[in-house]
């Protein structure tokens, strides 16, 4: 729907991402401006700010900030990533929705290719509200009820992320809950599938807590390794 590119931003003097939208009708081009509005007033450190947008020859373009070590789905297609640097992502994506939500801005269709990384391996989300504003095609990452037609909200939002932890961990796509693959943290199974519940109501219903809820089964899924690693050291050494 965009094309980015490098631009340099007078007289400050920094690189900056320049996305020149694809053109589209008069309607979609002022919620796109509208769009950029509401997401220039979000503050928070793992959001990619928005610094200005407008309309040049009929086409919009958002100035943002430019984020050179690329997406998460860019670093999946290369890497897999360590349980700490995934539990780190899954914290900043969480707190940087929860920001957003609290300002009625929600993202719709959160993916990897829509969160950037800087060279720590930080996580930086984009694109809230895009493919609404332009009526996009939907991606596999969406909530069912978002992918029906229905606007999307907190818990839409959640799936998402849901559906994320998944690939993280798998290092594919979320697949039919039968097929999990044992890949996933057999602690992590129930949080994911309450995430990706097909019933709204049934989902965790804000990021944080879908956030705290994984934290806490990271921690028992942790707290039972060591205990198998001991347990297994005095079967086989033998009490001291």
């Amino acid at each position: 729907v965009a094309t980015v590119y490098v631009a340099r931003q007078q007289p400050v003097e920094r690189f900056v991402a320049l996305k020149l939208f694809d053109r589209v009708d008069r309607d979609a081009a002022e919620r796109l401006q509208q769009l950029a509005r509401y997401l220039a007033r979000l503050d928070h450190t793992n959001l990619v700010p928005v610094y200005d947008a407008g309309l040049a020859d009929d086409q919009v373009y958002w100035i943002m900030r430019y984020m050179p070590a690329g997406t998460l789905h860019d670093r999946l297609k290369t890497q897999s990533l360590s349980p700490a640097e995934i539990d780190r992502l899954v914290a900043q994506i969480a707190a940087a929705l929860d920001h957003a939500h609290g300002h009625d801005v929600f993202h719709g269709d959160l993916k990897p290719g829509n969160v950037l990384l800087d060279h720590a391996g930080n996580a930086f989300v984009a694109d809230f509200g895009i493919v609404q504003a332009l009526q996009a095609t939907p991606s596999n990452y969406q909530a069912p009820e978002v992918r029906n037609g229905e606007i999307p909200d907190v818990r839409s939002d959640v799936y998402s992320l849901g559906a994320m932890i998944y690939e993280l961990w798998a290092g594919q796509p979320l697949p039919p809950p039968d097929a999990y693959t044992p890949k996933v943290p057999a602690a992590l199974e129930p949080v994911i599938l309450k995430a990706v519940a097909p019933d709204p109501a049934q989902r965790y219903q804000s990021a944080g807590e879908l956030a705290e809820a994984y934290a806490q089964a990271r921690q028992h899924a942790a707290a039972d390794a060591a205990l198998g690693v001991a347990i297994s050291r005095i079967c086989f050494e033998g009490p001291e």
